[in-house]
Parts: structure tokens; C-alpha cells; sequence
């Protein structure tokens, strides 16, 4: 369904306060964890993820993406309480489309602006939600580069993160430098909120500037 997006910011606004909740990244780390243990708390998790669980909110925020992730997980993501869409043409009955607009709204939830990823739009919406604590777990920005020089796909980020660099815009329009000045605003505003985020990612990196944690210490 295609809704004003100021009306689903109404709708979700504080609607899981003072509850833990999990923003999931698809990176190669999460596989080293037991994901299992986290399905008692809220879970945002986004794209492909449907080949594993369904998660208690499903994102798919790239628009040339979306319609696809759309077609092939639909049968898993409508049991998710809730999918928000990214312009895609179909949509479910558990999804809101907020489409791109290019229109202004709130800084919160529904992010618009330069080099935003999945993961900062489900943190975004975690906090939105008032989620606290909130743990990010399997954000390894380990995208794939072509290397013409060999003819191969080999991840920019070794053993995730260690040795980053920014990626070459003909390749992957993601400049990591805009990616952690993103999280750093959203680190900023949940200390505004009195919101505690902490990196439980298996991977050391760019992110460390979130308090980490051990995931598996969380179910003790």
C-alpha cells in the first residue's frame, strides 16, 4: 500500500519504548553467530534475509532493488509485522511503499539524503520506535569490487573492515567516509533519547565509535 509517509511516522512513533531490539545486517559475520537467540526480541533486518527468518520488521530501501527482494521473498515477508518498501510496484499487505519523493520530511525513520544505507534506515527506524537498547550485529560493509587487473570480484573489506577504503564510484556509489558520518548522527541523536546502541558485529571497524558488546553475552 502507498500511505503518507508522515502518517506512518504517527503510527509506529514510540511503539516498541524501553524494548531490545536487533538491526541486522546480511554481511558475511552474521553467519558466525547464533541468530536463533534473538527471536524473543524485535528484529530489523532487511533484503535477502527471508532465506533465513522472517524478521519483526523487513526493509528493502534500494529502489532498484526493492521490486525484486518483493517477488522473491513475498510468500516469507508477509508474516513480518510490518515491510517497508522502497518504491517497489508491489506491494504487500503487511508493506508500506514510501517511495522517493525527492519531498522533505522529519529526519527520523524515513531518511532522505546522500549515501544512506539499509542499516541506517532500520536504525533510524529502531529509534523511531524507541527501542532501547538497540545492538547492531552482521554491519560489515564488505562490498564486492571488480579488480580489472585479475578479472575477479574480491570484498573491499578484508576480514570486515580491517585495511577500508572508500569504493570507487563506478563501482559502488558508497563513500564509507558519508556512511559513518550517517551513523555518527544517529549515534548523536539516540543519545538524545537516552537510547543505548552497542556493536555486537563479529568484525572490528569503522562502527567502533558504537560501544561494543559480545553478542553471545546478551542471552546469558
Amino acid at each position: 500500500m502507498i500511505v503518507n509517509r508522515k502518517e506512518v511516522l504517527k503510527k509506529f512513533k514510540g511503539i516498541h519504548k524501553g524494548r531490545r531490539a536487533f538491526v541486522v545486517g546480511c554481511a558475511p559475520s552474521f553467519d558466525k553467530i547464533d541468530y536463533t537467540k534473538m527471536f524473543s526480541d524485535i528484529i530489523f533486518a532487511p533484503n535477502r534475509i527471508y532465506n533465513k527468518f522472517v524478521p519483526t520488521y523487513y526493509f528493502s530501501y534500494d529502489t532498484s532493488d526493492s521490486q525484486f527482494y518483493v517477488n522473491e521473498g513475498k510468500d516469507w515477508i508477509k508474516y513480518a509485522d510490518a515491510c517497508f518498501i522502497g518504491n517497489a510496484k508491489e506491494s504487500l499487505s503487511n508493506s508500506y511503499n514510501w517511495g522517493v519523493s525527492g519531498e522533505q520530511y522529519e529526519n527520523e525513520f524515513f531518511l532522505e539524503g546522500q549515501y544512506i544505507t539499509i542499516g541506517e534506515v532500520m536504525l533510524g527506524a529502531a529509534l523511531w520506535m524507541e527501542c532501547n537498547p538497540i545492538y547492531l550485529v552482521g554491519i560489515d560493509f564488505s562490498y564486492k569490487k571488480y579488480d580489472r587487473r585479475i578479472g575477479i570480484e574480491k570484498y573491499i573489506h578484508v576480514d570486515h573492515f580491517k585495511g577500508y577504503e572508500t569504493i570507487e564510484a563506478a563501482i559502488i556509489p558508497v563513500p564509507i567516509t558519508a556512511i559513518i558520518q550517517n551513523f555518527i548522527r544517529e549515534k548523536n541523536k539516540a543519545e538524545e533519547k537516552g537510547i543505548e546502541i552497542f556493536n555486537v558485529s563479529k568484525g572490528i571497524g569503522v562502527l567502533e565509535f558504537f560501544r561494543r558488546k559480545v553478542y553471545e553475552d546478551l542471552f546469558k
